[in-house]
């Protein structure tokens, strides 16, 4: 229900007539107020009623900034099956903006959607051993990939070559065989339990090389390459939600983790041997450090040094990355500086 304000512009005379359209006016907020309040009550009716639940997605097509998606819950779901495995994995468009035709369209549309979802969800099972999706884990970290492509374009950080190749080490050495033994054949089939059970996997996988159990540090950044792949679905809305909560993706990781691990760390170099790297002749061209100061390697060194970065983040640094700080500059390149201007002088 539309109210339209009634304006008392035209009537500046009309003392007992503005009190009377003001009234109106009341009347009509009232009335508003009311058909909102009876709508949101018949939509908790409905979806509790006929099982289904609507979700804004945001959109420029349509005046309000979104439109309303449907969920239905599986009618065939046991009781006794967790809350995220009693709704269908698909969502549908309802076309609209307003909350009272996406009510009307999920209930009118209902039947078929679940209908032709089960039939397609049963086709898949006749012909899908999972090879479709092992295929697809697979590819994912492959150069220039069509999911790399539209995760950069969504303002992913790209993957470098070397963690690509960790990351398909896992999907091929851990994960594919973790989820073949669990019959989990398509991306739907990762639920909340799976990921679970595969977090608790990992713990107990002992390493190829040392036959010690793997380094929690190694289990969750595998399992973060597969949260990436999961993430692309939810994205793409291809799966209703993620299998985890927050927090949950990695394993997680104690104090005592942590001092074992900083404990088999290679000790920090002593002052006085850092200080002989960075007067090597290595910084200068030329022979024996008789030619002309040469910042970058230096720079890099530093680089390495002041802010703990790896170097494989350093090498995809550009000139357009680095923020130029008044004086750090100078820091950095001290010595050059001064072998620069006493040359010079």
């Amino acid at each position: 229900m539309k109210a339209q304000l009634v304006s008392i512009e035209t009537y500046p005379n009309g003392i007992h007539l503005q009190s009377l359209l003001k009234q109106v006016n009341e009347m009509l907020l009232t009335a508003r107020a009311l058909v909102r309040e009876n709508e949101a009550v018949n939509y908790k009716k409905a979806k509790k009623q006929h099982g289904f639940r609507l979700r804004r997605v945001p959109s420029g097509d349509y005046g309000a900034g979104f439109y309303y998606t449907v969920t239905y819950k599986d009618p065939d779901a046991p009781k006794e099956a967790p809350e995220t495995g009693k709704w269908l994995s698909n969502r549908v468009s309802t076309g609209t903006d307003d909350e009272a035709e996406a009510v009307v369209f999920a209930i009118e549309n209902r039947d078929s959607v679940v209908r032709k979802y089960k039939e397609r969800k049963a086709r898949r099972g006749e012909k899908n051993d999972g090879e479709a999706f092992y295929g697809m884990l697979r590819e994912y970290y492959r150069q220039d990939s069509r999911y790399l492509q539209d995760d950069r374009a969504n303002g992913k950080n790209d993957v470098v070559k070397t963690q690509r190749h960790k990351f398909d080490r896992f999907i091929e050495t851990y994960l594919i065989p973790y989820l073949r033994e669990n019959n989990v054949n398509t991306i739907n089939d990762v639920t909340r339990s799976v990921y679970a059970g595969l977090k608790t996997h990992m713990l107990g996988v002992k390493g190829k090389a040392k036959g010690k159990p793997l380094a929690k540090k190694t289990i969750n950044n595998g399992l973060m390459g597969f949260t990436r792949i999961l993430e692309y679905h939810e994205r793409h809305e291809l799966i209703p939600r993620l299998p985890y909560g927050d927090g949950e993706a990695c394993v997680s990781v104690s104090q005592e983790d942590r001092a074992k691990t900083r404990a088999n760390q290679p000790n920090i170099l002593p002052t006085d041997k850092l200080a002989g790297i960075l007067q090597s002749d290595i910084f200068f061209s030329g022979d024996h450090g008789k030619g002309e100061f040469d910042p970058l390697p230096y720079m890099l060194g530093m680089l390495c040094l002041a802010c703990g970065m790896r170097n494989s983040e350093i090498g995809r640094l550009r000139v357009c990355d680095i923020k130029r700080i008044k004086g750090v500059e100078d820091a950095i390149l001290c010595r050059g500086v001064q072998e620069q201007d006493e040359g010079s002088q």
